[in-house]
């Protein structure tokens, strides 16, 4: 899931949620949007805020888990930096556990 603005004014949160729509729909994994400008998405959007800890930044990418909690993956810039590293040889991967791909984390987070 993401959370967006459709109101937002700033043209590279504008560009950005279109990336993070293009990766997910590119992975071919299923998400919702979530427009965190109109009202009747107040009540998610607080909580995904207090979940994120980045009140008011989109776009954010979510997880929602099995039992309808949400894993906070990251603002673009994370995700963006999640799914560069998807492209590292399997050894380096191997060789550098620390080192998260995009993958790993929606795997994880379906997992749990």
């Amino acid at each position: 899931m993401f959370l967006y603005s459709s109101l937002a004014t700033d043209q590279l949160q504008v560009v950005n949620s279109r990336r993070l729509e293009d990766v997910l729909i590119g992975k071919r994994i299923r998400f919702e949007k979530v427009d965190g400008s109109v009202p009747e998405s107040k009540a998610l959007r607080d909580q995904l805020f207090e979940l994120s800890q980045a009140r008011g930044k989109y776009p954010q990418c979510f997880i929602r888990g099995g039992d309808s909690t949400y894993t906070f993956i990251g603002l673009w810039d994370a995700v963006e930096s999640l799914v560069e590293c998807n492209t590292l040889p399997p050894d380096v991967l191997q060789s550098n556990p620390s080192i998260r791909t995009f993958d790993q984390v929606t795997y994880d987070a379906d997992e749990s």
